[in-house]
């Protein structure tokens, strides 16, 4: 097929991994790659412009983890995928790789650390409680803090699991959007928050 014929002479993008899972898309949508990238000047042309956009946009994603995402989008999409759409294959891949507990599972981790907690430093054991994932103690933090749960009245406790999912479940959509996101977009952000706290501290 004409996609075959210039990605096989690896004119197209010296990424290999990129070049495959073009090649794997082409294969599957053989009529829509024949249309849109002809086997022709133009076509492979347009073809290079794409390929080299699509490196650009997955420079930080490992290679078998693109090829798992174009897979997936293989197996349950109809029609070519977006770039947006295999990047969010590949973020989902990636946070599952995490290992990241459910908000239920999250919570029972912290009742659970609440029975083996000790509120008198000098007897604490010099062991941290061992965290699924920094996530769950992070969001028990933003909830208040093991020592005041440990100290709240039985009655308070549905209202400390309402204020722990919740800021476990932003956390968890905060590390999902920044692993989606562009390295570019990523690093541009980073650049801003310290230009704004530059500001704020040259203000105090």
């Amino acid at each position: 097929m004409p996609c075959e014929s210039f990605i096989g002479g690896m004119i197209v993008v010296s990424n290999q991994c990129v070049s495959k899972c073009f090649l794997l898309l082409c294969q599957n949508w053989s009529e829509y790659a024949e249309k849109t990238w002809p086997d022709t000047d133009e076509g492979r042309k347009s073809a290079r412009a794409y390929l080299e956009m699509v490196t650009m946009c997955f420079a930080d994603i490992p290679d078998e983890v693109l090829e798992m995402a174009t897979l997936h989008c293989i197996s349950t999409l109809t029609f070519w995928p977006k770039i947006a759409e295999l990047r969010a294959a590949t973020t989902d891949i990636l946070i599952n790789q995490l290992g990241l507990p459910t908000s239920g599972e999250a919570w029972a981790e912290v009742r659970r650390a609440l029975k083996a907690y000790n509120p008198n430093p000098q007897t604490r054991p010099r062991t941290p409680f061992p965290w699924s994932s920094p996530l769950v103690e992070q969001a028990l933090d933003a909830a208040g803090g093991m020592a005041a749960f440990a100290m709240s009245d039985v009655i308070q406790i549905p209202v400390w699991q309402a204020h722990f999912t919740k800021a476990y479940e932003d956390l968890v959509r905060k590390t999902r959007a920044n692993v989606q996101a562009l390295p570019q977009v990523r690093e541009a952000m980073r650049l801003a928050v310290g230009e704004e706290t530059k500001k704020l501290e040259s203000r105090s």
